[in-house]
């Protein structure tokens, strides 16, 4: 199971805080297609950590469908325009910057996710920056809260 680990206490994103920028990101992702077409079918969508029809599943868990323009509008609510003068990530009315950096392992099926995952994020206003690592220290970075956000298994 792949999911996005977003680092809550980060400085450098402090909108991570917010729930509903967080809808915001899982509402902007595709994971359709990444099921369809970066694992060719052989995928199931995940709405948390525990399979569904396992014991511990629980089936009212909310539900987050790829809708980018419902992200869009929560981003707005949330006082994050384009700038003005130009630019491709949308900024608050105190100049914070919608930026973030996504760590993941340096694998082909993990570029290919995270690739993805850039230009959804990209496309609601994000300035969206991957960096591939060597799974040790994904999971080094992971153990000094050393990240923005994390693709893992």
């Amino acid at each position: 199971m792949s999911l996005i680990l977003l680092n809550l206490d980060n400085p450098e994103t402090p909108y991570l805080q917010d729930v509903d920028m967080r809808k915001a990101l899982l509402h902007g992702i595709n994971r359709q297609y990444m099921v369809d077409h970066i694992n060719q079918g052989q995928a199931i969508i995940a709405d948390g950590p525990i399979f569904p029809k396992t014991w511990a599943y629980y089936d009212n868990i909310p539900r987050y469908e790829f809708d980018p323009e419902k992200a869009v509008e929560i981003i707005r609510d949330l006082g994050y325009t384009f700038p003005g003068e130009g630019g491709l990530a949308r900024t608050n009315e105190d100049g914070d910057r919608l930026s973030i950096e996504l760590i993941y392992p340096e694998t082909g099926l993990h570029t290919q996710l995270a690739q993805a995952i850039q230009e959804n994020w990209t496309a609601l206003g994000y300035d969206v920056t991957l960096l591939s690592l060597p799974y040790q220290e994904v999971l080094n970075r992971l153990d000094y809260r050393d990240f923005e956000a994390a693709l893992v298994d």
